[in-house]
């Protein structure tokens, strides 16, 4: 029954449930190994639905056009939003050390997020965009150092934000407005694991940048999902003594996928079939 019925209660392959979780670079090898699969396909899922915005950043700036990014970006937002977020599901639910089964899990969790996703991807798609180029001008309008720390801070301020609204839009519900009041809270409450997070994803968006187009491989083979990986196993203790992720996700993985004793209770008809869906 295990070929057509997974067992999505049993920890991850290789996961020894009583057994301390790695730190640092051997837990990162762990999760690489483990969930190689659902970490380069969410990743580029992610990479290919953000192309109509990196293209029109990439526009506008050559054009020197405002108006592309005013017009493009908020819906190239929207269009990459809901696969980064499915990114950062599928990244979640390793670190918890859930089992595999990624394509199932991913389109449910896709279809549940996706309504949610739009708007903040819109104004992050528009937000992120008139700050890159406006930096990507800095050369050519007049702009003094304090404008220019000015607007260092206020990207260093929005990537903050943006990183810990991405995994509440995942594992909860909330108004956005709730949402970015929790991000602003974290941001304040956790000022050294913000600070870190935030310069490790503009460190590594910067070297793509700057370095473009020798950076392409890199970011084919790492794009999003590298960046994310690191920034989540940073916040992940914060996340999970905040929202409690693993009591709840241990709640909802055993009301949709009872062990093989509760089925034989319910009889031949309860569960769920092989896709996992409820």
């Amino acid at each position: 029954m295990a070929l057509f019925r997974p067992d999505f209660n049993r920890p991850g392959p290789g996961v020894d449930p009583n057994a301390p979780r790695k730190k640092g670079l051997a837990r990162l090898w762990e999760i690489f190994s483990r969930d190689t699969l659902g970490l380069l396909a969410a990743g580029a899922l992610a990479a290919v639905s953000s192309l109509v915005y990196i293209v029109s950043m990439m526009i506008s700036i050559d054009s020197h056009g405002l108006i592309l990014v005013l017009t493009v970006c908020p819906l190239g937002g929207m269009l990459a939003a809901p696969q980064i977020c499915g990114l950062a599901d599928t990244i979640l639910r390793a670190l918890r050390d859930e089992p595999g089964y990624w394509w199932s899990t991913y389109r449910r969790a896709w279809r549940q997020n996706v309504k949610g996703t739009l708007l903040p991807g819109a104004f992050g798609g528009l937000l992120f965009g008139f700050q890159m180029f406006i930096l990507a001008h800095a050369d050519l309008v007049e702009m003094d150092l304090f404008l220019l720390a000015a607007m260092v801070l206020g990207v260093m301020l929005s990537t903050a934000i943006a990183t810990w609204l991405v995994p509440q839009l995942v594992l909860m519900e909330l108004p956005l407005a709730r949402a970015l009041l929790n991000a602003m809270l974290m941001c304040v409450g956790h000022p050294l694991k913000t600070l870190a997070a935030t310069l490790l994803q503009l460190l590594y968006w910067a070297f793509i940048v700057i370095t473009f187009p020798f950076s392409s491989i890199l970011f084919l083979l790492v794009n999003f999902w590298l960046p994310e990986l690191l920034t989540l196993m940073l916040l992940y203790p914060v996340l999970d003594d905040t929202f409690h992720i693993e009591e709840g996700s241990r709640a909802l993985q055993a009301q949709r996928y009872p062990g093989p004793e509760a089925d034989t209770q319910a009889g031949p008809d309860a569960g769920t079939g092989a896709g996992g869906e409820p």
